[in-house]
Parts: C-alpha cells; sequence; structure tokens
C-alpha cells in the first residue's frame, strides 16, 4: 500500500481504534488523522498519560468502556458504525499476567470475543484488524522466525490469552463472517515494538527513561535475550495495510507477521546501550546486569515477515538503528520541552508518511 493508496482508502472513513489511549493506539489516532479517516475510539480509562501529547480534538468520538463489558462495547459499535475497526485493547505485558491471570485472560481472550459479537451483532459492511502478539506462538527458544503456520500456544497467561484471542478471531471468521462477506477479518502479531509514548511498566524502553530522569541505573534481568524490535510507524503501516488489502481472498481469514529482517537482531543489552548513546545522558551508569533465570521469559523470539511481504507488500522501512535513534530524541524532548512534543510528533510522523 502507498501512501497515495492509504489517503485513497482511509479519507473519510469510521474507523474505530479500541485502546486508542495507549501506546500504539495513540500513535494509530495521529496517523489516521492525517490520513483524512473519521476516528473512534474506545478506551477503559478517561484519562491517560498518552492525553499530555495527543490531541484527543483528533476524535469524532469516544466512548469510555471496559473489553469486557460486552454491553458496552456492543453499544458503542452500534452507535460508530464503523467501517474499519483496528483491535488494539489488551493486557500488555507477560510478567504483570503471571500476577493478573484471570484480567488477562477476561481482557485478551473474552474482550477480543466481546468486540468480535459486537461487530457480528451489528452486521454491516466492516473490515477488521485484530491486534494479537508475536508472543502468541507456543515458543521453542529456536533461533530461526516463527512463520504463520508454527503453533499456537504459551505458558505464561499473556502469551495464552494472545493465542486464545487468535482462535477466537479465527472461529468468528470462519463460523460468521466467511460466506456472507459482509464482514472482513485479520489478525496481525508484531512486537517488541517500540516508539515514543510507550509508558508501561516492565518494557524495556520505558523503564530506562524512568530510571534515567532520575540519574539511576536501569536493572536488566536477561541482557541476552532476542527480540523483533520493530518501530510503531512501521507495525501501524502494517496494521493499516492488513485492513487496506482485506477484500482479496488472500488476506481475508489470514493471520500475519510483522517485524524486522531476519537479519536484524540486537539483545537487550545492545539496545540499551544504543538508546542511552541517542539520549544523550551522562554521569552516572546507565544500566547494571542482574541476570535472572526465572524460567518466566524465553531468550529468542524472531518473526518471519515473508508473508507480508508477498502478500501485503509490506516490510520494516526503518532501521534498528533509526528506530532507537526517534524513539530516544521522542523520551528526550517530552522530558524536557514537554511543549514542543506535538510538533515533534507530527513531524516524525510526517517525514515516515512521505517515505511511502
Amino acid at each position: 500500500m502507498t501512501k497515495d493508496e492509504a489517503n485513497k482508502f482511509y479519507l473519510d472513513k469510521r474507523v474505530l481504534i479500541t485502546g486508542h489511549s495507549g501506546f500504539k493506539g495513540s500513535w494509530m489516532v495521529k496517523v489516521l488523522n492525517l490520513l483524512g479517516a473519521k476516528v473512534f475510539g474506545i478506551s477503559n480509562k478517561s484519562i491517560s498519560k498518552n492525553r499530555q501529547w495527543s490531541e484527543p480534538n483528533d476524535l469524532e468520538g469516544e466512548a469510555f468502556a471496559d473489553i469486557t463489558d460486552f454491553k458496552g462495547i456492543r453499544q458503542a459499535v452500534e452507535e460508530f458504525r464503523p467501517e474499519v475497526v483496528f483491535h488494539l485493547a489488551a493486557k500488555a505485558i507477560t510478567l504483570s499476567s503471571y500476577d493478573e491471570p484471570l484480567d488477562t485472560f477476561n481482557t485478551n481472550a473474552m474482550g477480543t470475543a466481546n468486540l468480535l459479537e459486537s461487530i457480528r451483532v451489528a452486521s454491516h459492511d466492516c473490515r477488521v484488524v485484530i491486534v494479537t502478539s508475536d508472543k502468541c506462538y507456543e515458543n521453542q527458544n529456536w533461533a530461526w522466525g516463527y512463520r504463520e503456520t508454527d503453533g499456537l500456544g504459551g505458558k505464561d497467561p499473556y502469551s495464552a490469552s494472545k493465542s486464545l484471542a487468535e482462535i477466537i478471531a479465527s472461529s468468528y471468521q470462519r463460523s460468521y463472517f466467511s460466506e456472507e462477506g459482509k464482514i472482513r477479518l485479520c489478525t496481525c502479531r508484531a512486537g517488541n515494538v517500540i516508539g515514543g509514548g510507550d509508558w508501561n511498566d516492565l518494557r524495556i524502553i520505558p523503564d530506562c527513561f524512568k530510571a534515567w530522569y532520575e540519574q539511576k541505573a536501569i536493572v536488566l534481568r536477561n541482557p541476552h535475550s532476542v527480540r523483533p524490535w520493530n518501530h510503531v510507524f512501521d507495525v501501524l503501516w502494517g496494521y493499516l495495510s492488513s485492513a487496506f488489502y482485506l477484500d482479496q481472498p488472500s488476506v481475508n481469514g489470514e493471520a500475519f507477521n510483522f517485524g524486522p529482517e531476519l537479519n536484524v537482531q540486537m539483545e537487550v543489552e545492545s539496545l540499551v546501550q544504543s538508546l542511552w548513546t541517542y539520549s544523550g545522558f551522562s554521569g552516572f551508569n546507565p544500566y547494571k546486569i542482574e541476570q535472572v533465570e526465572s524460567g518466566r521469559e524465553h531468550r529468542y523470539l524472531r518473526l518471519s515477515s515473508e508473508k507480508a511481504r508477498s502478500t501485503l507488500n509490506w516490510q520494516s522501512t526503518l532501521t534498528i538503528n533509526e528506530a532507537i535513534k526517534l524513539t530516544a530524541h521522542w523520551y528526550v524532548i517530552f522530558h524536557n520541552e514537554p511543549d514542543e512534543i506535538n510538533a515533534f510528533s507530527n513531524q516524525s510522523l510526517n517525514e515516515y508518511l512521505l517515505s511511502k
């Protein structure tokens, strides 16, 4: 999908984003606004730290309902009557899921079912992109990239809940949506997504800046873990492309990975070192290593994005160093010149879109 195609497709489209006040959701609001869409949001939080830099006036409407509340979600879907839906609302932290397993399963699995049932009952033409995670695969700790045909699973509640979301989406597509053709659906798997505006606890980049703002060292639990780091702009472009192509049989009902090239791999420690360099901090140690072999996190996780490349004409366009640099500069500006963060965010996003 080119930028011109995106502008033509999304212009005046009624687009619903669940989790619109979160990290990826806030950026999705911005990019859809630039593409001329009419954006609606559902979130369970009326106040989010992202409201300090995102622009709620960019929304046509929003509803504050928990994704686990079927009545509230159904009401919002019927009111907004979206033509495109991006489902981003989730409990998104692996380690936290061990402490909140029921909440994690309820939000990620039943929340997905609530949304799909609301769309089914509304029964109007709609393209639906269900965002799950790279953690939905049964992790074998192998060094090559998982493909969409590899098995789903997960020993921790977060991973298991995301694999359940995939199964629920597939069930709805095959049971209700495939024959009618009015509702078209695909799922998207990405992670570890980096970029400005992520305030989640127990994520490496937000944790770095929370510590560095106070001139403290970040503690690295697993410095040699390898993850498919990808900038939020590239990942969102993948989601947008998926919806664009959903009228094609090769996309409808399918799952797609969005990750960096397989020859790009970076350990956690190297990521932090690069982030430190681009951030310009000095005068204290940026991190200390307290390696924990708890078995709760896998060392290797990589994705093959060949299917997205061949079917959606998608690939990451930001290099890993460009992604880290852009992320570092966002957090530095947010901390030092908060009044400038909107301008910097819009400029960065516009420059990215110009490359499409």
